[in-house]
Formats: structure tokens, sequence, C-alpha cells
């Protein structure tokens, strides 16, 4: 789950930008975008700084990692299917 936020956040910016007249609007946009792509750690981190986005990513990523840790079941001290 947190490919799918981290990995694609590099086009979704990139197309963000093109409102804005950046990305796809400006030379070198695709190259941009597929640079950032390759790179998505650090370029989704710094572009979703710029773009207002970072507490949303962090957020997201981190409830993601919470509820993995806390979701686990518990380990039980009998074995399954014995009643005490």
């Amino acid at each position: 789950m947190l490919l799918g936020i981290w990995l694609p956040a590099p086009l979704m910016m990139t197309i963000n930008g093109t409102f804005t007249g950046g990305g796809f609007a400006r030379a070198g946009g695709l190259r941009s975008a597929a640079v950032g792509t390759a790179l998505f750690p650090v370029y989704a981190l710094l572009m979703s700084a710029y773009d207002g986005t970072l507490f949303a990513l962090l957020l997201a990523s981190a409830g993601l990692v919470a509820g993995a840790v806390l979701g686990r079941p518990r380990r039980v001290a009998h074995p399954p299917g014995r009643e005490h």
C-alpha cells in the first residue's frame, strides 16, 4: 500500500503542476516525470514539500505503518483449540 502512495506520487505531482504552468506544460516535463518516478522516495518527499502535501503524505504513511504494527494478531499463550 505504501508503494501505491509513494510510487505514482511524482507523476501525480507533475500532472498537478501542469495546471499552474509547470509539469507537462513546460519543456522537459516528461523527462522530469520519468526521473522523478525512478527516484520516487526522494522526489516524492521533496515535491510534496513544495506542493503543500507533505503533511498528508507523511500522515498517510505513518497511519499505514501504525495500522500494520497495531493490527497484527495477538499471540496466545496456549495452543489454539485448547480450552482453559
